[in-house]
């Protein structure tokens, strides 16, 4: 199937002239119209679809270089000037103006203009695909950053300067080096230059710091961009701020996994982190205990100030259970008044008992209600890994029966398995 010709308006006010750049054109595949004046011109350029204009300078209702700024405001199609002064000033003149080319009437050939119409319309196609980079490179919400194969910033979008703050005249020449903000040792970078060297592509998140010195979390997407022999000319960057939606990651992961009246990690965290816990202890070898904690008198207080001093009750215990372990160790709610917690690196079985008393002597102090103190105290059931085996169900499971025997005896604390403090 054949191509469509080009269409192609010819704005001449002389027959003689128009026949002639007709006759030049024939066999080639464009097809021809004519206005003899501006005002036809601008007419048939708001209703037609030209490929390109054909553009003497002289004309009944326009003369000179205000005829190119006209037709060029009128129409996107690129305007070539066909015009019978040889001025090479005026030349100039008309292409600043907005012209693609400036031909003289005498000098033009068939293969000349043709090759003139050809070569404009790929210029302005050129152009615009230019521009219309330049437009998305301007406009779009992501920070674009290009450097050379030095690593110093050649270029940047208006969006760099909205998330780092910096503004252009501050970056370019620079090493992307200024934006780092500390939180990554050498050898990250190293390994980033390592794989972007390899492979032409990094992507991932980065710490990076802006102008202020407030410090936000970056998506980073970096390619190599090659010459026409495979050399590397340049390195475009692709920034994200990813900063809010990973506090908003945060809070949601947070508040699946934690309870919300106390913050303490809820049943689910602890399941999790238990696991891990027993496969480090099988792996390393070492100990680690689980404590049931369960507390004594809390229905009472529920029950007789209501579930509002409850709340406060549990959130006391939660403070105290915390300044009451390691920092390595998990403190976790199950729900209601039941408390867990995972001791990990155990050195000995004094460890668990230390914990233990410490645990019984926090919680036993007591909680002022109402302006009265109230007194409650702890329940303590501990089972240990590996004395207990490694099975997550049997180690809460029988720290949960000791916990049960803790109470009935008033001990405050009892091992699933008799143990002797070493």
């Amino acid at each position: 199937m054949e191509a469509e010709p080009l269409h192609i308006l010819l704005v001449e006010d002389s027959p003689g002239d128009a026949r002639l750049i007709r006759e030049l054109l024939i066999g080639v595949a464009y097809r021809l119209d004519i206005a003899e004046r501006l005002s036809d011109a601008l007419d048939q350029l708001a209703h037609g679809n030209f490929a390109a204009i054909l553009l003497d300078l002289s004309l009944p209702d326009s003369y000179g270089l205000d005829t190119v700024v006209r037709v060029s405001t009128a129409s996107a199609a690129p305007v070539i000037v066909l015009t019978g002064v040889n001025d090479e000033d005026l030349a100039f003149s008309a292409v600043r103006a907005g012209a693609q080319d400036y031909l003289i009437k005498g000098e033009v050939t068939t293969s000349l203009l043709s090759r003139a119409i050809r070569y404009a319309i790929e210029r302005h196609r050129s152009a615009m695909e230019a521009r219309l980079h330049v437009a998305v490179f301007n406009s779009i919400s992501e920070g674009i950053l290009i450097t050379d194969v030095g690593a110093r910033i050649v270029d940047i979008n208006p969006a760099v300067t909205q998330i780092t703050g910096y503004e252009e005249s501050d970056l370019i020449g620079k090493n992307p080096r200024i934006l780092q903000s500390g939180h990554h040792d050498p050898q990250f970078y190293r390994s980033l230059w390592e794989t972007l060297i390899s492979t032409g592509y990094w992507q991932g998140e980065i710490w990076n710091r802006r102008k202020t010195g407030e410090v936000y979390l970056q998506r980073l997407t970096i390619n190599a961009v090659h010459n026409s022999v495979n050399q590397i000319t340049h390195y475009v960057s692709v920034i994200m701020d990813i900063t809010l939606q990973k506090q908003a990651e945060d809070q949601l992961f947070f508040r699946a996994t934690h309870d919300a009246l106390t913050g303490l990690p809820n049943r689910d965290h602890f399941h999790g982190r238990l696991a891990h816990a027993i496969t480090r202890c099988q792996r390393d070898g070492g100990m680690l205990a689980v404590m049931m904690i369960d507390l004594n008198r809390f229905k009472q207080i529920n029950d007789t100030l209501g579930h509002s001093r409850g709340d406060v009750v549990l959130k006391a215990t939660a403070q105290r259970l915390l300044k009451s372990v390691r920092k390595s160790d998990l403190v976790a709610r199950l729900g209601g008044d039941e408390f867990v917690i995972i001791l990990e690196h155990v050195s000995s079985v004094d460890t668990c008992v230390r914990i233990a008393e410490m645990i019984t002597t926090a919680i036993a102090e007591p909680i002022v209600l109402d302006d009265q103190p109230w007194e409650i105290s702890a329940s303590i059931g501990i089972s240990m890994c590996p004395q207990d085996g490694y099975a997550i169900d049997r180690l809460i499971e029988w720290a949960d029966e000791a916990m049960y025997r803790a109470k009935q005896s008033g001990a405050g604390y009892t091992f699933f398995r008799a143990v002797i403090p070493t």
